[in-house]
């Protein structure tokens, strides 16, 4: 079956969990056979997310959101009427234990242990929060920018503290790295706001072709040296640091496409970064 475009949840022991991307959920034993599956009502290509207490959680287009025990037993499932409703984004959760979900609703916070709604937010654009993955600081704040280009700051209670339109439409996850937020706009640049006003510090250009007001883009990365890598759907990652210069440019697929959809970089421990190119590899820089 197709993995869609679900990047996998990891628990300690090496298990992952995986939609398809049609409606099948899968969790995968660390020598790579299935340990169990379910089977939702519509496709499921959302980024599941392992919680603190060991539920795991998958977000799915048929309305709901899925929540499951370590064998693979349903604990609670969000209703599409009052919960987030149909969502491709990821999942995030808070320090005190509170899920949040961008879906065709708004932005939620849910209770991780029944799967309550806590608290709601609507939002703008066609398709609301649908591909919004939310972003949570360790003080509980959530930041978002929904599929109108609408930017959120949302605290703990879900009052908003800003929000603001930040581009024509649709936008990458952000990324929160010290006082500054870091996101990917519609325009194709590189965008850092001040996090506590949403008010614009810089902007690079970064060849971003995001074509409609939702898709599936990877967002900015920051290392522990604080520097900023961009994984652009024109076939080049790009590096800056904290105050806009551009460091480097090189090419990690050689291919520059018109896409909706481009893979996140993901950094280990060592320093090694890896890219998936949209040429079908994958590339390791050091």
């Amino acid at each position: 079956r197709q993995t869609g475009l679900s990047t996998p949840a990891v628990r300690q022991d090496g298990t992952s969990f995986v939609a398809s991307g049609g409606d099948l959920l899968f969790a995968i034993t660390p020598q790579g056979t299935q340990a169990w599956s379910y089977t939702t009502s519509m496709g499921t290509d959302g980024d599941p997310i392992v919680t603190r207490e060991g539920i795991i959680i998958y977000p799915s287009e048929d309305g709901s959101v899925y929540a499951f025990d370590p064998t693979g037993k349903l604990v609670w499932q969000s209703m599409a009427s009052v919960g987030p409703g149909h969502a491709d984004s990821g999942i995030a959760e808070s320090c005190d234990g509170r899920v949040y979900v961008g879906g065709v609703n708004g932005f939620f916070a849910l209770d991780v242990k029944a799967g309550g709604t806590l608290w709601s937010v609507p939002v703008t654009g066609m398709y609301q929060a649908v591909s919004s993955s939310p972003t949570i600081t360790a003080d509980g704040v959530m930041y978002g920018v929904d599929s109108g280009g609408m930017g959120w700051a949302l605290d703990p209670m879900g009052k908003v503290i800003w929000s603001k339109q930040l581009g024509p439409a649709g936008a990458t996850s952000p990324t929160h790295v010290g006082t500054m937020l870091l996101v990917v706009l519609d325009d194709g640049n590189l965008h850092a706001l001040d996090a506590a006003t949403g008010v614009e510090a810089w902007s690079r250009p970064v060849g971003y072709a995001l074509t409609r007001n939702v898709g599936k883009i990877a967002g900015p990365v920051v290392d522990g040296n604080m520097r900023v890598y961009i994984n652009s759907t024109d076939g080049n990652v790009y590096a800056f640091d904290l105050t806009g210069n551009q460091l480097w440019k090189i090419p990690a697929g050689g291919v520059s496409q018109a896409q909706l959809f481009s893979g996140g970089i993901a950094i280990a421990n060592d320093g090694t970064m890896y890219v998936p190119g949209n040429d079908g590899n994958l590339y390791a820089f050091k």
